[in-house]
């Protein structure tokens, strides 16, 4: 464990920079455990790539084809990336403030086609500063003895999962091929080019929307990896840090994919002309047919696996019902819902009971002047309890149930001023956990990030935090998705999987361990929605006794059926 901050050196570009970088930077001054101690500034002002005018007047053949380049990316721009991100993450901000009082050392790099590298000169300069690891924010490909200067080597960001995706540009291949998902990670740089030693990694689903808003989401996520890394190497101490680094990056990843780059005139031209027929093809479809969450269900002794085999039951054409959880009481099963009409987009929760093997109309149990979905409906004591999903107020609330099924009040709020969602509950080792998707910068998806906090009761108001949290950053597999399954003495958690699009599928993980220092889970089963053309989505599965609900979104004609 280090008994002082960690002195961090920002390599970089410009002053002015983008707006997640400035949050970054201030995530590691909060932290407690680093400060920023160098400012190692980029001093080449024409680098060999030019200006768009540079580039015309060295290559005046070429100049055609640059603006021939640049008319297409306006038309790309125009067609498929006009939609307003909330919180832009490259909203244009100056550094002056945040790193005002921070010991300076320009640098002019020796340049080549695509690496910079430090002088003799510049290395001696830096190496006064005895900083412990640098924060690339600029430069380019970097080579040479920056690389080992500091102890902990050079942090890059790679905006692309480098499994199956190396070089760039940002975001861009994911959305316009419509990759279920857009990956990042973040690694210590090597001499060799595709040796980095990755510290974090994470996956998002790939937003259609436009691609700012892929790329946002994606850059707000990754920017807490660094200060999240920052507290396990504080804790942990250099050498400890290091040694895990060195197990985790034990076997070399292989690639096999090509190196993308920049789209040539051709394929944006292909990409398009292959949005414009997607964006028609699409409005014929939905003059047709609209999307609506349906609920599903089977009767069956145990759980039900064969999802084919669900029957479904239609709400009216004017809303959609989802998030099922059962409950069984004195023989009878009264199923909770999500109800929410198409002109408030605003939830509510509602139950439906069982009778002569149909399921009645819903009747509406708890409403809010904000969204309320995800009915956690549990048992203890004897009395029945209810954690809906309450994001949009910033709060995770429980309900207590004063007449059996219909009359609920609010008990206490658990935990204030936190964006969570589909807040589940299980006991186990003598303590209640919480699990929850969590966003913890706005900008962020609800999707990405699973968080456990734990307490002695189930109905505390103090909450801790565990150590690992998120425990998991993947977008497959973080939300949680119904209630916890207890099997032959093993714990069950079912989860979202929101790649492709939200809800998309969901898993079963065996929680492999579960205390206040480790977590550990696996994935033991998927569903995904192929068992009939019309299901689009399917997103959470419970089960009690004989009968197991889950729910879909359908492709459901507008003027027929």
């Amino acid at each position: 464990m280090y008994d002082r901050k960690i002195r961090i050196g920002i390599l970089l570009d410009d002053y002015q920079s983008d707006k997640w970088v400035k949050v970054m930077l201030d995530n590691i001054d909060k932290s407690g455990v680093a400060e920023i101690s160098l400012v190692v500034k980029n001093e080449q002002k024409t680098s060999v790539s030019g200006s768009v005018f540079n580039k015309i007047q060295r290559h005046r053949a070429k100049a055609l084809k640059i603006i021939l380049h640049l008319g297409l990316s306006k038309i790309f721009n125009f067609l498929f990336d006009r939609y307003l991100v909330k919180n832009n993450a490259f909203e244009k901000i100056n550094l002056h403030n945040t790193l005002d009082g921070i010991p300076v050392v320009n640098v002019i790099p020796k340049q080549k086609k695509f690496t910079d590298e430090f002088s003799l000169n510049s290395i001696n300069e830096v190496k006064e500063y005895k900083v412990d690891l640098f924060i690339r924010l600029g430069f380019r490909i970097l080579k040479g003895e920056i690389l080992t200067l500091a102890p902990l080597g050079i942090w890059s960001y790679h905006h692309g999962d480098h499994r199956i995706n190396r070089g760039g540009p940002n975001g861009f291949w994911e959305y316009v091929e419509k990759w279920p998902e857009t990956g990042s990670i973040l690694q210590i740089l090597t001499q060799s080019l595709d040796g980095g030693k990755v510290l974090y990694q994470s996956n998002s689903c790939t937003l259609l929307n436009g691609l700012q808003e892929n790329k946002s989401n994606n850059f707000w996520k990754s920017q807490l990896f660094i200060p999240r890394k920052l507290k396990e190497l504080h804790n942990l101490g250099e050498k400890a840090f290091l040694e895990k680094v060195g197990i985790d990056n034990s076997f070399p990843i292989f690639y096999s994919k090509p190196i993308y780059v920049k789209p040539t005139n051709w394929q944006l031209t292909k990409i398009i002309s292959r949005g414009v027929i997607d964006k028609f093809k699409k409005r014929i479809i939905n003059f047709f047919y609209f999307e609506q969450w349906v609920l599903l269900y089977k009767v069956n002794l145990e759980m039900s696996v064969n999802m084919g085999a669900f029957k479904r039951v239609l709400p009216p054409k004017d809303r959609f019902w989802a998030d099922p959880f059962i409950i069984e009481e004195e023989g009878k099963y009264f199923m909770f819902i999500e109800e929410c009409p198409h002109d408030t987009h605003k939830g509510h929760l509602s139950v439906m009971t069982f009778d002569d093997n149909k399921w009645s109309l819903p009747t509406t149990i708890i409403k809010a002047n904000h969204h309320l979905s995800y009915p956690n409906v549990f048992k203890i004591n004897g009395e029945y309890f209810i954690i809906p999903e309450s994001g949009d107020n910033k709060t995770i609330d429980l309900y207590q149930c004063i007449e059996f099924p219909y009359k609920w009040e609010h008990k206490k709020t658990l935990m204030n001023n936190i964006t969570a969602y589909d807040a589940t509950l299980v006991e186990h080792n003598n303590k209640w956990w919480l699990f929850c998707s969590v966003i913890e910068e706005e900008g962020m998806s609800g999707n990405d990030e699973l968080h456990i906090f734990f307490s002695d009761a189930f109905d505390s108001i103090d909450w801790q935090p565990h150590k690992q949290n998120p425990v998991v950053s993947d977008v497959s597999l973080a939300r949680p998705a119904g209630s916890f399954i207890k099997k032959n003495g093993r714990i069950y958690r079912p989860a979202q999987n929101s790649s492709n699009r939200y809800g998309y599928g969901f898993s079963f993980t065996e929680i492999l361990e579960l205390s206040i220092e480790n977590y550990k889970e696996e994935v033991v089963t998927k569903v995904t929605p192929d068992w009939k053309n019309d299901v689009l989505s399917t997103h959470t599965y419970n089960h009690v006794n004989k009968i197991s609900v889950s729910d879909a979104i359908i492709n459901r004609p507008r003027f027929w059926g």
